[in-house]
């Protein structure tokens, strides 16, 4: 597997999906990070933030993230739009959240369509977990 940015960026886009791409990027970084720090909430939004500098214009960054990292599962999304011109395109990366008694919804726009009570979401990073939906990073263009 791929170690630094430089050898990801040498790879032939027509044999690898930019979300295959995207995964090694994630994973490698991550255990980067992880080594050095112990708080994995910044560790995910530095290496979201690093790899935000690699969407194309007119083009989104859509996860979601599930790690289990010292045993525990961490569930992260994020949204994340580079030069979307059209309303509707902008529309369509949007994540809405849903939120019930004891549980979390992170969606796409489509559960906007089938149910009511849906927020928008600020594109940004989240954590999901027993607390709620929190936003831990802010994408700035």
């Amino acid at each position: 597997y791929y170690t630094d940015s430089r050898e990801l960026e040498s790879l032939n886009p027509y044999y690898y999906t930019d979300s295959w791409i995207a995964a090694i990027y994630l994973a490698k970084r991550l255990e980067q990070c992880v080594k050095t720090s112990s708080d994995l909430d910044n560790c995910v939004a530095e290496v979201y933030m690093s790899l935000a500098e690699y969407v194309k214009e007119g083009s989104a960054l859509d996860t979601a993230l599930l790690l289990l990292y010292s045993g525990e599962p961490a569930l992260y999304a994020t949204y994340y739009t580079r030069g979307l011109s059209d309303p509707a395109l902008e529309e369509y990366h949007r994540l809405y959240a849903l939120t019930g008694e004891s549980s979390w919804i992170v969606a796409s726009s489509t559960i906007k369509h089938y149910t009511q009570g849906a927020t928008s979401l600020e594109q940004g990073v989240y954590r999901v977990d027993e607390k709620g939906l929190r936003k831990i990073e802010s994408f700035t263009h």
